[in-house]
């Protein structure tokens, strides 16, 4: 019984933490996307 709710708390702890760092790629991945779409727009900006 404890060794069941002890693997039940790591796969959960697990799946937290995979969750997380999925979150953070994604912000991570969007964060690149705002700067470059940012990066395009000043460089327009600049030929005119």
């Amino acid at each position: 019984m404890i060794i069941e709710q002890l693997s039940s708390r790591l796969l959960k702890d697990t799946l937290l933490r995979a969750i997380d760092l999925k979150l953070e790629d994604d912000f991570i991945y969007m964060l690149k996307e705002e700067i470059s779409k940012r990066e395009k727009e000043d460089k327009t900006i600049k030929k005119l």
